[in-house]
């Protein structure tokens, strides 16, 4: 399979960004993102391959998904904003804060001391 041109993963973006977020990734957009991701200001969802990774950048103002290859220092495409990954990631997050407001004690079945057992609850007649 013939490896696609630079030029070519470029228009996919744009096409992809415009069509998922209602705004077109210009070349000096696309650098500001590929900056952000290379100096850590992302956060790293899903690592696809290898070189491949799903980050989820900030700009302007909105939070989007794009696919990163570190081997070509670029963008691949644009993902929606509601793909499968970003709801984990989402869930994930809540998941932390929820933990963080119980002082970070995670419940255990059989460790359940906010539980006063009497005996008729343990009568096993």
């Amino acid at each position: 399979m013939k490896a696609k041109s630079k030029k070519r993963i470029n228009q996919h973006v744009i096409h992809r960004s415009e069509e998922r977020y209602g705004f077109v990734l210009n070349s000096d957009r696309r650098s500001a993102i590929v900056r952000k991701i290379q100096n850590s200001q992302s956060i790293g969802l899903k690592r696809v391959s290898n070189t491949k990774t799903l980050f989820m950048v900030e700009h302007e103002g909105e939070n989007i998904l794009v696919l990163y290859s570190k081997t070509r220092k670029m963008i691949l495409t644009v993902y929606p904003k509601y793909c499968k990954v970003y709801k984990e990631y989402i869930n994930e997050q809540k998941t932390k804060k929820d933990s963080k407001k119980d002082g970070g004690r995670q419940s255990n079945i059989n460790d359940r001391s906010d539980v006063e057992f009497t005996e008729s609850m343990l009568d096993l007649q």
